[in-house]
Order: C-alpha cells, then sequence, then structure tokens
C-alpha cells in the first residue's frame, strides 16, 4: 500500500452502514450505472464503487455491480475487508483487494467481491477529505497479466475518474449525508 496523506478520523473510529446504505444501491441505480457507464471499460475498468464516509463514519455506496456491495453488507463481510478500517481509508493510499482482505475471512471475500462476479482483479484508492473520506473501488475481468501495472501506472487517473463520479453524485451524497433518514424512507 502507497501511504501519502493522514487525515484525522474521529479516534480512527471505524466506520458503520448508514441506516439506508442497503436500500440506497439499488434505489439510484439506475442514475449511478448511467453515470458509472460513461468510464467502463477504460483502463479495463468493468466495475466501479464509490464508498462515502461521513464525519459521523457513516458509510454509503454507490455501485455499477450492487449486488456486491449488498451482499457485502447483508453477511457483515465488508467488516474484514480492511477497505473499510481507518487505517486505510484515513490516508491517501493504493491497494489491491486482495492485499486488504483480513486473512481470517480471506477465502469469503474473495469468492464475494471477485470470483462470484468473475472479477480478477480489484483495486481501491483511499481519498481522505477534510469532512469526509472517500474510496473508489475498481475491478476488471481481464486476465492480462499488465493490469495491476497498469493501474499502479494510471492510479491518478483513476482517482480523477472516481472524481468525476463523486462530482457528479455528489449533491445526491451531500442530500442523503445530511439528512437522517424519515419513516418515508427507512
Amino acid at each position: 500500500m502507497l501511504e501519502v496523506e493522514t487525515i484525522a478520523t474521529p479516534k480512527n473510529k471505524s466506520p458503520y452502514l448508514h441506516a439506508l446504505a442497503e436500500d440506497l444501491l439499488f434505489s439510484h441505480k439506475r442514475q449511478v450505472s448511467s453515470l458509472f457507464r460513461d468510464v467502463i471499460g477504460l483502463h479495463e475498468i468493468d466495475s466501479l464503487s464509490l464508498y462515502y464516509i461521513d464525519e459521523l463514519q457513516r458509510l454509503l455506496a454507490f455501485s455499477y455491480t450492487p449486488a456486491v456491495e449488498f451482499n457485502l453488507f447483508s453477511s457483515h463481510l465488508w467488516q474484514h475487508d480492511l477497505t473499510f478500517s481507518p487505517q486505510f481509508f484515513s490516508k491517501k493510499q493504493q491497494a489491491f483487494w486482495q492485499e486488504l482482505y483480513k486473512d481470517e475471512r480471506f477465502d469469503e471475500l474473495r469468492y464475494l467481491k471477485q470470483l462470484k462476479y468473475n472479477f480478477n482483479i480489484g483495486f481501491s484508492l483511499s481519498k481522505p477529505q477534510q469532512d469526509y473520506h472517500l474510496i473508489y473501488s475498481f475491478a476488471t475481468k481481464s486476465n492480462d497479466a499488465q493490469i495491476k501495472s497498469l493501474w499502479l501506472k494510471v492510479s491518478d487517473e483513476l482517482s480523477q475518474i472516481g472524481d468525476y463520479c463523486f462530482n457528479h453524485l455528489k449533491p445526491l451524497i451531500t442530500d442523503i449525508a445530511t439528512n437522517e433518514p424519515t419513516q418515508e424512507f427507512a
């Protein structure tokens, strides 16, 4: 993992799922898929997920393949994926997915995030901001042995791709993050 800059989180506290996290994966699927489709195919990207952790450490996810996150969240395996640990997301860094799976749940995470969807390689970039944290996660079905080298080489471009998607989703994310769930949405 490449470490660059650390942004403090509240006592380096682990995140927890926003009350609407699982529902949002599908309720905005059309909007998210349409946006993410703009970048699918660039640098062999077959799937993209954007994770937003607010100042209260609530986690939201938006994904081109929302079933991955839904299964990850509903099985609670996300708690064994270091992508969601403050040690990863509070620093500007990058890592391949298999480096982020805790050993005791490695096989389950690899199956759930990769094998089940035919993703051969996954790559996550953390991008801490002053009041929130972003994680951009990319997956490919490609068997090309050079993908890892390519993604390391173009990691700034991958970050820009994530920024492009975040900037388009920011009004939605801000609205969700700043409003407590009401009975209407719960």
